[in-house]
Parts: structure tokens; sequence; C-alpha cells
């Protein structure tokens, strides 16, 4: 599911039409890579976006990551919609903060809020999944 789609109501949409309002939803992106320390990890936490319930378990697990200087620069993006509030990337910022460590990290600020519903709409990936991808031949008994 993309992040940017064309609005429902514009079902009748020329193909170019179509183009040319991706494009101008596009370019109100900025994305840079950034240095988050956890002061910043905990101001941007406060900036009130939308939010799924914290996963205590999935905190933990990225803390410790983060503590044991594993984490990586990995593509993987913090969010702000186009009023600056955060709508991606609460689990990370939180982990930052409990762990105390800086990371670094891809930021993405100007979606359009109403993105927030079409994030993280993927299914995990899996042990299983990561084993196949590298050639694995038994990967489904990680899974």
């Amino acid at each position: 599911m993309s992040a940017v789609a064309a609005p429902a109501d514009d079902v009748g949409m020329s193909m170019e039409a179509e183009e040319a309002e991706l494009r101008e939803i596009a370019s109100r992106f900025k994305l840079t890579v950034e240095i988050i320390t956890p002061a910043t990890a905990r101001a941007w936490l406060d900036t009130g976006g939308l939010q799924r319930p914290k996963k205590s378990a999935h905190l933990k697990d990225l803390a410790d990551v983060m503590t044991a200087r594993l984490w990586k620069l990995n593509g993987e993006s913090i969010v702000f919609d186009d009023q600056g509030c955060l709508i991606d990337g609460q689990h990370r910022l939180e982990a930052c903060v409990k762990s105390g460590v800086t990371i670094a990290s891809v930021v993405v600020r100007g979606v359009p809020r109403d993105c927030f519903w079409s994030i993280d709409q993927s299914s995990r990936r899996t042990a299983g999944d990561v084993a196949g991808a590298t050639g694995e031949k038994s990967h489904n008994a990680f899974a």
C-alpha cells in the first residue's frame, strides 16, 4: 500500500493528471538522514502525532539492540506529517530515549496526515523471511 495515493474520488482522473498530482504531493516531502540524540527523540515524541499503543516487548527489543550498539542505519524512516507531528517511528524513538544511545535514521517530513492509516500495513519480516532471502534452504524452519 502506497503512502502517497491519488484521492479516491478522482477515479475518472487522467493518467497525466494523476501523475501531476502525485508529483505535487511528493514535492512537499523533505527527506534527510539525521543524528538523533535521546533528547531529540524525546522532543519528537512530544510533537503530539497520531500513534498506536506502545508495545512494551517491541520497545524493549529495540532498546536492547541500541544498547548493544547493534542498531543499523537501514533506510527505515521516522515520519512527520505536514503539521510537524510524528506519525511513524514511535518505538524507535522511545528505544533511543530508553537506551540513552544516539542513533542515525532517515527522517521524512511533510507527509499528508491522512496517510497515517497506510503506514506499517505490511506483514512483519520473520527470521524465516530473512533466512530465505539469504538462500537458506530450510528457511521455513525459522518462521
